[in-house]
């Protein structure tokens, strides 16, 4: 054996040793980078949504304020095209300007109330309608029913626009 041999063991363990540690702080960054990026996509998916939010309002306010018309009439450019000019998708997201500032949440397309078919309580229960205004509107739905005479438009459907 040569005098050289224990310094060589010494050696590789410390260059295990510093191995590893890199090792360790690669790692460490590897998921430092994945973090961070993981954070500014969805920091520029808010930004993008609310940017989308804005832009919407804008071109509401845009339309209203650039409608000289006193009255609106089915001519005008709303009545026809785009169904539904106030929203956009954004992903798999529809955004829709629903009110003066943006809300956010699901819709139960099922559970609206249909006019054709609501009672006078269902109608009273609407924000800003009273109890007078609920009688009235079903007095009037019931005798334009019997003037017209025949068969109920939305006989024989199911689901919400079923009539009783």
């Amino acid at each position: 054996m040569t005098a050289g041999t224990p310094q060589r063991g010494v050696v590789l363990i410390v260059v295990l040793w510093v191995v590893a540690v890199l090792a360790v702080v690669c790692l460490a960054l590897g998921g430092t980078v994945r973090f961070q990026q993981a954070h500014l996509r969805r920091s520029g998916r808010e930004a993008a949504s609310q940017q989308a939010l804005l832009s919407g309002a804008a071109l509401a306010k845009a339309l209203l304020l650039a409608d000289a018309a006193s009255a609106d009439t089915l001519g005008d450019g709303w009545a026809g095209g785009d169904p539904d000019p106030f929203s956009l998708t954004l992903g798999r997201t529809k955004v829709r300007l629903m009110a003066d500032s943006p809300r956010w949440g699901l819709e139960d397309e099922s559970a609206r109330l249909n006019a054709n078919t609501a009672s006078a309580e269902m109608l009273a229960g609407l924000p800003g309608m009273t109890g007078s205004a609920a009688e009235a509107f079903v007095t009037a739905r019931e005798s334009a029913r019997g003037a017209q005479g025949g068969p109920e438009p939305t006989a024989g459907l199911t689901g919400p626009y079923a009539t009783p």
